[in-house]
């Protein structure tokens, strides 16, 4: 029997893994989410979103262990060398044409509000 893994670094400047995000407000983990991750698997094997192929590689990595951990990063300036310490910031959006609960339009627009993390740098192990 053979085990296969699939090895991840995500890394960047501005990220957001959404874990409890409700109505106006999408809060960010600080570490990626599963289904983050293999929804960015199905965006990298080409499936396009509701198909068939998406249902069944997704029905299939359903029970697939995850591990994330954070990497340091670091910055340096000739001989020194510091950590680049995460930071969590939050923007606002406006967006407008919402629908109210009743499925009537809005014709306000509605301010919601973000959080990102910044230069964060995980390591995934699928």
């Amino acid at each position: 029997m053979s085990t296969k893994f699939l090895a991840l670094r995500l890394c960047g400047v501005l990220q957001s893994w959404g874990n409890n995000s409700e109505y106006t407000y999408r809060n960010s983990g600080l570490f990626p989410t599963k289904s983050a991750v293999l929804g960015l698997c199905c965006a990298a094997k080409g499936l396009d979103r509701g198909s068939e192929e998406e249902r069944l590689f997704l029905e299939r990595m359903a029970d697939c262990p995850m591990i994330s951990i954070a990497l340091t990063r670091k910055q340096t300036a000739g001989e020194k060398c510091w950590p680049v310490s995460v930071r969590r910031i939050e923007d606002f959006h406006t967006v407008e044409k919402t629908k109210t609960a009743s499925g009537k339009s809005n014709d306000n627009a509605v301010i919601t509000y973000r959080q990102y993390i910044c230069d964060a740098d995980f390591f995934v192990l699928l």
